[in-house]
């Protein structure tokens, strides 16, 4: 049976966020779980995502919360489930990549992977921290690689993309005076 709705998956992880933010972290976990299992589906004895992205996003919600009940309680078995979801949305991610990509998929990656990833290195090392297990920088790395490699992929795609496109393209060029904009201001 499909239970699987956009809008009120994110209605749901919404409501999550609201109560994570004002410290209600039973209820928020109750939601948050509500809609992970809303975006499962069964075919033929097969378990499928209804949609990559968005359980990417509530499974970052999941952490966020399993992130501040270890905080609260001290209890490293919140980070180990939070760093199990690290796992599965390492691979929703190399699926979102590899595979066929929507535009959904695409404008995604450009926005969230970075930040998912770069959120869940900093849980791996905290785990590392706290255990002294040497697994979790490893971890921590191999996921720092999958970074570097997913810019290299957005900027591959994006120079692809330039060489189909006149390179006198107006557009082109404010892009590119603004970047240049950017960066000083960031440095």
């Amino acid at each position: 049976e499909l239970l699987y709705n956009v809008s009120k998956i994110k209605d749901l992880e919404n409501k999550a966020d609201i109560f994570f933010r004002k410290g209600e972290l039973e209820k928020a976990l109750e939601v948050i779980n509500l809609g992970i299992s809303s975006t499962r589906y069964e075919n033929n004895d097969s378990i499928y995502v209804a949609s990559k992205p968005l359980r990417i996003l509530l499974n970052r919600t999941k952490c966020k919360i399993l992130n501040a009940f270890y905080t609260r309680k001290g209890e490293l078995k919140y980070l180990i489930e939070a760093s199990a979801l690290i796992e599965k949305n390492v691979d929703l991610i190399d699926d979102i990549r590899n595979g066929f990509q929507s535009e959904e998929s695409k404008i995604f990656l450009a926005k969230e992977s970075k930040n998912i990833l770069e959120e869940s290195i900093d849980l791996y090392i905290n785990l590392a921290n706290k255990t002294d297990d040497h697994k979790w920088i490893l971890k921590a790395w191999e996921l720092s690689e999958k970074a570097k490699s997913l810019v290299l992929l957005e900027s591959l795609r994006t120079s692809q993309l330039r060489k189909a496109i006149s390179e006198k393209d107006d557009f082109l060029l404010k892009e590119d005076s603004l970047k240049q904009v950017i960066d000083k201001i960031e440095s």
